[in-house]
């Protein structure tokens, strides 16, 4: 039985995650895996403004990344479609 594999928005173990990453990157700013998978936390749980600003961390460390840009695309187009949602 897989457990723990579902993650919705505000779970505390996204939390958690969260709140470990940003201590991490705290400690390693320069450290590119710790803000990607930061950012990428932040986008699963629908947090768009935040993983924008840490895959731009990310971006910073490894200009040009095909990847990070893309991810922030991906956030930058959901946050304005959430932002619609609210008009």
């Amino acid at each position: 039985m897989i457990t723990g594999c579902l993650m919705v928005p505000g779970d505390n173990d996204i939390g958690d995650e969260i709140e470990r990453l940003s201590t991490a990157v705290k400690s390693n700013p320069n450290n590119f895996d710790l803000w990607r998978r930061l950012g990428r936390v932040h986008q699963d749980n629908s947090e768009y403004q935040e993983a924008i600003e840490a895959f731009s961390q990310a971006l910073k460390i490894k200009p040009g990344n095909a990847d990070i840009i893309r991810k922030i695309e991906e956030c930058e187009r959901d946050l304005k479609y959430v932002s619609s949602l609210g008009d």
